[in-house]
């Protein structure tokens, strides 16, 4: 099971791509994507740290 870190996301989304592990996200950032996301109403796709 995924942890949902917010509504629309969950933590998987922000991990890095590289295989690392590393997956945090600050909470003021989580804040902004997920008022954009409703906002707009549709998906975020994040695609760069």
């Amino acid at each position: 099971m995924t942890k949902r870190i917010a509504l629309h996301f969950t933590r998987a989304e922000f991990a890095c791509n590289c295989g690392c592990g590393f997956d945090t996200i600050d909470t003021a950032t989580l804040g902004i994507v997920e008022a954009v996301r409703e906002h707009f109403g549709s998906p975020v796709t994040v695609t760069s740290g």
